[in-house]
């Protein structure tokens, strides 16, 4: 599985989104133009976020840095060239909601949660207001899964 901050390089430029808006929209996309600059095959970028494809329960999709803009593409379309050597950030928040499906964003303080209510809240016609749920996280814990459930 790729992490944010992973470098990679495409390797089927056939798996690119260039009109996927809503997922643009949820992955917080700054850079993402529908129908931007094709990019090739073999071309190299940064990941800087990913989330599951709506329609596809088992296929995620990339937000890639690729320097003069961003882009979404399936994660099948690209290869790690780089793992990201940077520490993970501190889950201290989940917030979940409705949209076509039930996204699960992480966020270290309350202020990164409120601020993406309020973006959410821009997207009225995507959001359930009624479904939003903040979950506070105390502890977390770590399973392997042998024969038996052994947690860390």
């Amino acid at each position: 599985m790729f992490s944010i901050g992973d470098k990679v390089k495409i390797i089927d430029d056939g798996a690119t989104y260039s009109a996927y808006e809503e997922l643009a929209r949820r992955l917080r996309a700054k850079r993402w133009r529908i129908v931007g600059r094709h990019h090739a095959t073999g071309e190299c970028g940064v990941i800087t976020n990913i989330g599951r494809h709506s329609g596809n329960r088992t296929e995620f999709v990339a937000l890639v840095d690729m320097g003069d803009e961003e882009i979404l593409i399936g994660t099948r379309g690209i290869i790690l060239t780089k793992k990201s050597m940077a520490k993970p950030k501190k889950v201290n928040f989940l917030l979940k909601y409705d949209l076509i499906e039930d996204p699960i964003e992480e966020f270290e303080t309350m202020k990164q949660v409120e601020d993406r209510i309020k973006e959410l809240l821009e997207m009225e016609d995507y959001l359930d207001k009624e479904t939003i749920m903040i979950y506070e996280v105390k502890s977390v814990k770590r399973a392997k899964i042998k024969t038996v459930i052994e947690y860390q």
